[in-house]
C-alpha cells in the first residue's frame, strides 16, 4: 500500500497544481516587447490562447517572386538549395516583422502550389490588418552602388528622365510637397530652392514660362519637366502664390542629368550587386577592439563583390536600403572572400542600428500579395462553444457506458483517470502557451475516446485473468501486464500518424497533429499508470484478496 499511496500522492499533487493553473493562471502583454508572460490572475479560467478559426483574426498569402534569382542561377539542384535558404530568412524575417505588432498568436510557413511558393501568415486578434499587411509584406530593396563617373551616358540621362516623370505623378497623386520629394531622395542628386519676386529676381528658365506657371494656379505643379542646360538639371516647379511680400514664389525641385550613385555591376560578368547575393549583415569587432558592421555575401555574391572592388579602390561604394544611403565607406582595397567589414565611428549601438538596418532590407525576394481572408470571431466562438458541449456531452456517455459494461468501480477509476487526464492536458495548454483552434480540440476529444480505450484494454484483460480463477490482485497485475503491449502500440501508431501531420500538413493538420502527440504521451504517463494504481488501491483498502 506504502508505494501505491506515494505514487497516488504525487498524481494528486500534479492534478491539484495543474487546477491552480487552470483557475488562477493567465496571460499578460509586455506594452514595449509585444511578449505575453504568466502571471497570477483571478479568472485565469478564461485567460486560454485561441487560435485563428476561434479568436478571428486575418490569413495573408503572399507569393514569392524568385525572378531575380531565376536570371542569376542556372544551375537548377543550385537553384532550388538558394530557394529554400531564402525561404528560410524570409520565414525569420516576417516572424520579426509581426513581434512588432504586438500579438503572440500567429504562425507562418510556407506552402507551394503547383510551381509557384507561396508564404501563408496567419494573425489571431489582430485590430488593424492593413497595418499588419504593410509590415509584413514590406519588401525593401537593398542596393550596393558607386560613384557616378561622370561620362556621357544617354541612356543613363533617359533613365533619370523616366525618374523625374515617375517623381511628378508621385507628388501629384499623393499631394506631396517639394521638400518632402527632396529629403527622400537627397541621395540621388535632388536639390530644392524657392524662389520669390518677378523678372530678373527669379531663374531664367522660370521667367521663360512665367505666365504659364502662373496661370495653373497656387500649389500646382507645372505640368512638364523644364530643362535648364546651364546646371544640368531638370526642374519641377510649383508656383505657390504670393509671400507676405506680395512677391511670386515658387519651389523648384531640381534634378541633375546624372545621379551621384550608379548601380555596382560586376565589370567581368555584367551581373548586378543586389539582394540575390547578400546573406546577411552582423556586428564584429576590429583588430583595434572597435565595433564594425560585416556584411556577407553567399558564393557567387563573393565573387562579383571581389570583382567590383578591385575596379573601384580608393572610392567609395553606397549601400542603399529603401532608397535611402545608410553607409558609403571607401574600398580601401580588394575584397574577396564573401565577407567585407565596415569600420566607422561605431559604438555598439550604432553598429547594431546599421547591422539591422541592412538586414531589414535584405527580404531576398519581393512578396506579392495574392490572397486576403477576415475570419470573424463570431463564428469561431460559436463553433468552439459547439465543440465544448460535443465534449462534454461525449464525456458523459462514456461515464455511462463504463458504469454500464464494468460496474460501478471500474467506472469510477476510469472516469478518475480520465478527468485527471484533462486537467493535466489543460494546465499544460496552458503553460505552454498553446493556442486552441478546432482541430486541436477535435484532437482533445478523440484522446478522450483513446484514452477509454486503454481503460478498456486493461479491464477487459482483467476480467479474462478473473475467469482463470485468479485472485483480483494477481488478476490486475496480470491482467495490466498483458494489456500494456497493446495499449502502447496502439498509441504509438497514432502517434506516428500525428507526428506526420505536424511535419508534412497545413496549419490546420499541424494543430491537430501537435495536439494529438501531447495527448498520447499523457495517455501513456497519465491515464495508464494511474488507472493501474487506482484499482490496486481500490483492492486493497476494500481487502478483496
Amino acid at each position: 500500500m506504502g508505494n501505491f499511496s506515494r505514487y497516488f500522492f504525487l498524481y494528486l499533487v500534479i492534478v491539484f497544481f495543474s487546477l491552480f493553473v487552470f483557475f488562477f493562471v493567465g496571460f499578460e502583454t509586455n506594452k514595449e516587447t509585444g511578449e505575453e508572460n504568466l502571471v497570477l490572475k483571478s479568472d485565469g479560467i478564461n485567460d486560454f490562447k485561441k487560435g485563428l478559426d476561434i479568436a478571428g483574426g486575418v490569413r495573408l498569402n503572399y507569393k514569392i517572386d524568385y525572378s531575380r534569382y531565376d536570371e542569376i542561377y542556372d544551375d537548377q539542384v543550385q537553384l532550388a538549395q538558394i530557394k529554400s535558404d531564402v525561404e528560410g530568412i524570409i520565414l525569420s524575417t516576417i516572424d520579426e516583422r509581426i513581434s512588432t505588432l504586438g500579438v503572440s498568436d500567429y504562425t507562418s510557413y510556407i506552402q507551394t502550389i503547383g510551381n509557384e511558393d507561396f508564404v501563408v501568415v496567419e494573425i489571431g486578434g489582430v485590430s488593424d490588418v492593413d497595418t499588419a499587411k504593410e509590415i509584413i509584406g514590406k519588401t525593401v530593396q537593398l542596393e550596393f552602388k558607386v560613384p557616378y563617373d561622370g561620362t556621357n551616358d544617354q541612356e543613363l540621362k533617359q533613365g533619370r528622365r523616366e525618374f523625374s516623370e515617375d517623381i511628378i505623378l508621385n507628388i501629384v497623386q499623393n499631394d506631396l510637397s517639394m521638400e518632402e520629394v527632396f529629403i527622400q531622395n537627397v541621395d540621388n542628386n535632388f536639390g530644392f530652392n524657392t524662389y520669390s519676386g518677378t523678372g530678373d529676381s527669379i531663374p531664367q528658365f522660370i521667367n521663360d514660362r512665367y505666365e504659364d506657371i502662373v496661370s495653373i494656379g497656387e500649389n500646382n505643379i507645372y505640368p512638364n519637366l523644364i530643362n535648364n542646360d546651364e546646371s544640368e538639371t531638370w526642374n519641377i516647379v510649383r508656383y505657390s502664390g504670393k509671400n507676405k511680400s506680395e512677391e511670386d514664389q515658387f519651389d523648384v525641385l531640381e534634378i541633375s542629368y546624372y545621379p551621384s550613385w550608379i548601380t555596382a555591376v560586376d565589370p567581368k560578368t555584367n551581373k548586378i550587386l543586389n539582394a540575390a547575393f547578400f546573406n546577411y549583415a552582423s556586428v564584429g569587432t576590429s583588430q583595434i577592439g572597435k565595433p564594425v558592421v560585416q556584411i556577407n555575401f553567399n558564393s557567387m555574391g563573393g565573387q562579383i563583390f571581389c570583382n567590383i572592388t578591385a575596379n573601384h579602390v580608393d572610392k567609395q561604394m553606397a549601400i542603399f536600403v529603401g532608397g535611402q544611403l545608410i553607409t558609403a565607406p571607401v574600398i580601401n582595397e580588394q575584397i574577396c572572400g564573401g565577407t567585407a567589414q565596415i569600420d566607422g565611428n561605431f559604438d555598439s549601438k550604432s553598429a547594431r542600428e546599421l547591422a539591422k538596418a541592412l538586414n531589414d532590407g535584405a527580404m531576398p525576394a519581393p512578396l506579392i500579395l495574392s490572397y486576403e481572408e477576415i475570419i470573424s470571431p463570431t463564428i469561431g466562438e460559436d463553433a468552439f462553444k459547439s465543440s465544448v458541449i460535443a465534449g462534454i456531452i461525449g464525456f458523459s456517455m462514456l461515464f455511462i457506458f463504463m458504469i454500464s459494461f464494468y460496474g460501478i468501480k471500474y467506472g469510477v477509476v476510469a472516469i478518475i483517470s480520465l478527468l485527471s487526464f484533462i486537467i493535466i492536458l489543460l494546465a499544460l495548454i496552458k503553460l505552454l502557451g498553446y493556442a486552441l483552434s478546432l482541430s486541436g480540440i477535435a484532437a482533445i476529444i478523440l484522446s478522450i475516446g483513446i484514452a477509454v480505450d486503454a481503460n478498456v484494454l486493461i479491464f477487459e484483460r482483467i476480467k479474462e485473468e478473473l475467469k482463470l480463477g485468479k485472485g483480483f490482485l494477481n488478476s490486475i497485475k496480470d491482467g495490466f501486464s498483458r494489456s500494456l503491449s497493446a495499449i502502447r502500440d496502439g498509441n504509438l501508431t497514432t502517434g506516428i500518424i500525428g507526428f506526420l501531420l505536424f511535419m508534412g500538413g497545413t496549419n490546420v493538420f499541424k494543430g491537430f497533429g501537435t495536439m494529438m502527440l501531447i495527448n498520447i504521451i499523457l495517455i501513456l504517463i497519465v491515464v495508464v499508470p494511474l488507472t493501474k494504481i487506482l484499482l490496486d488501491i481500490f483492492h486493497i483498502k476494500n481487502n478483496n484478496e
